[in-house]
């Protein structure tokens, strides 16, 4: 049987030295880099940046990188465009400065299987992934490992998020990330893939996606209370037409409505951190 090809997609905004230790982590993967292609998505301002990136690039010219620019700013427009272009039979989301363990590929690929979405453990550091902590995903990844029947309820804590994943292409199919979001993007993208997901599968805690916590990430950053508060609206709009379109799954439809719910929850939370 041959090798499955993997894509993995890397949106980057005002990159900094943060990338070369992800693209590092890609260039020492066990599993074969024959086998695996990179794009990397700049958006917004491309100088001097564009030319920054060419020069990472050619520090690892054993792993198969393709470079592309846009000046739309945001995450959604740069995954899109390496979802586009993907001719892997899987695909994997990375954060620009996140970092995968050793035999991350080679053990997420051990459960690559249409219709199957693959989870890895979580951790996330700082500085130093030999210092990375657990968290609440890492938590809910170990609490299913020792479950016999993993739903899509019992790791909704997990599906928050698109990166830690592999997701063969069948799952995903025309399914693209919604460019009219500034936070919840990743929610309402997993919620579209589940409906065509038959499984959910946990890795072996040997696959670590190491999530880097930086306090000026985009995902941290302000949002005014005007902007925020349609944005949840447009979210809560998204999730109800979801919801709607499903009648027949049932957890899946409690899965959509407790979406709603946290993305309520942490609007209000929001607020009253401001």
């Amino acid at each position: 049987m041959n090798k499955p090809k993997i894509s993995i997609i890397i949106p980057t905004y005002k990159p900094e030295n943060y990338v070369l230790s992800c693209l590092k982590s890609i260039a020492e993967q066990t599993y074969s880099l024959a086998h695996i292609e990179v794009f990397l998505i700049l958006n917004g301002p491309r100088d001097p940046y564009y030319n920054l990136l060419q020069q990472y690039i050619k520090k690892y010219l054993t792993v198969t990188i393709q470079l592309f620019y846009s000046s739309t700013k945001g995450v959604s427009n740069a995954r899109n465009i390496g979802l586009d272009n993907s001719k892997g039979d899987c695909i994997i989301f990375m954060d620009d400065d996140d970092i995968l363990s050793p035999t991350y590929l080679n053990t997420m690929i051990l459960h690559f299987k249409r219709g199957h979405l693959v989870m890895a453990k979580v951790q996330v550091f700082k500085e130093n992934v030999h210092a990375a902590m657990n968290n609440y995903m890492t938590t809910n990844y170990i609490r299913n490992q020792k479950e016999e029947h993993k739903t899509i309820l019992s790791i909704r804590r997990n599906m928050t998020l698109v990166t830690a994943k592999l997701y063969p292409n069948d799952i995903i199919r025309g399914t693209r990330f919604n460019n009219n979001f500034q936070h919840g993007e990743d929610s309402l993208f997993m919620a579209q893939v589940i409906v065509n997901t038959n499984k959910v599968v946990l890795a072996d805690p040997n696959a670590i996606y190491y999530w880097r916590l930086r306090p000026n990430s985009l995902s941290r950053s302000k949002i005014p209370f005007s902007k925020d508060l349609s944005n949840i609206c447009k979210l809560i709009i998204q999730f109800t037409k979801l919801y709607s379109a499903f009648p027949i799954k049932l957890e899946y439809l409690i899965f959509v409505f407790l979406q709603q719910l946290a993305i309520i929850k942490g609007f209000i939370s929001r607020q009253f951190k401001k």
